[in-house]
């Protein structure tokens, strides 16, 4: 690629010195590189968690999303639910969600685990689709447990890849709407009647877990 936009890339990539230059530079870098890279085999180019880039990354990404039509190369970046984040909402961006797995999809991500009927579904309901959980929970369990020869805790361990999914979730509500999802938590039951009293009984109402119904941390 040209010269002058190795360089920048270099640098922007702590590769090699840091070096002035218009701020298309490392942008125009990036789609030469890719359209090189392109001349040999067809590119994926994966963005994994796009909501963590910094604002100069994001650009250049944008910058040759938009021109690579034509060169061999795909672009392909994953964004958290909920997440704004200035530069996306471009009009030529395809949007694509994702929703959880169904049961059947589930369990085939399960077959590896070599779980007991029974406890396949018990972690394809706990799950609720999740994928992560699907392939966390199961190396938490003993051998026992996963024979259904040992009962399975209640409720199941999470493991530290979902916990910390949804911790950024929980961090973003508010006081009231924490205490209230905690609280519904701690019931032990899914009755809406008997949650809506509890929390009643705390100064709440059912209305403060809308912020965690839109965070999709649960489902009313």
């Amino acid at each position: 690629i040209p010269d002058v936009q190795a360089r920048a890339l270099r640098g922007a990539l702590a590769l090699g010195p840091a070096t002035p230059h218009d701020r298309f530079t490392v942008p125009a870098g990036l789609l030469s590189l890719l359209a090189v890279a392109a001349e040999e085999q067809p590119v994926l180019v994966s963005i994994d968690d796009a909501q963590w880039l910094d604002e100069p990354s994001l650009e250049a990404f944008l910058f040759a999303g938009r021109r690579l039509g034509a060169e061999g190369v795909a672009m392909l970046g994953s964004l958290r639910d909920g997440t704004a984040v200035a530069g996306m909402e471009v009009p030529w961006l395809e949007r694509l969600p994702v929703p959880p797995l169904a049961d059947e999809e589930a369990r085939e991500l399960l077959n590896a685990e070599r779980l007991a009927p029974s406890v396949a579904d018990r972690l394809v309901d706990t799950a609720a689709g999740n994928p992560l959980a699907l392939l966390e929970i199961p190396r938490l369990l003993s051998d026992g447990q996963r024979a259904g020869r040992e009962p399975l805790e209640e409720p199941l361990r999470p493991g530290t890849g979902v916990e910390r999914a949804f911790r950024r979730a929980l961090d973003a509500l508010a006081e009231d709407a924490w205490r209230a999802l905690l609280l519904a938590a701690t019931a032990h039951t899914g009755r809406l009647q008997v949650i809506e009293a509890a929390l009643r009984e705390s100064g709440l109402e059912v209305d403060h877990l809308t912020a965690a119904e839109a965070a999709r941390l649960i489902t009313i």
